[in-house]
């Protein structure tokens, strides 16, 4: 078992982070599930949840919470865009873009 928490990743991936925080606690154990590439499918049991403390004008704290600002933003844009392509039948051609002019 490893305690992990955004700054503390104890090694997980940045995708695998991402579903584990977003991993639903209200009822715990709680599961999150990835394709782990090559590796296959990895599952993650969420058994506590522990709150940070926020400390008020401690350093980084304001850095944090900008940085979760953007990751939030970044997140809800490609799941925008993702849904456009999907509503719109968008597909990207690469043999075009890789063409020399």
């Amino acid at each position: 078992a490893r305690t992990v928490s955004r700054r503390e990743t104890q090694g997980l991936p940045p995708p695998a982070l991402r579903k584990v925080m977003a991993a639903d606690a209200s009822k715990l154990p709680s599961h999150a599930g990835l394709e782990a590439g090559d590796a296959g499918y990895a599952i993650y049991r969420i058994t506590k949840i522990t709150p940070g403390e926020y400390k008020a004008g401690a350093k980084g704290s304001l850095e944090d919470l900008a940085a979760i600002d953007r990751q939030t933003g970044t997140e809800q844009l490609e799941a925008y865009v993702a849904s456009l392509r999907a509503r719109a039948k968008v597909s990207v051609n690469n043999a075009n873009l890789e063409k020399k002019q």
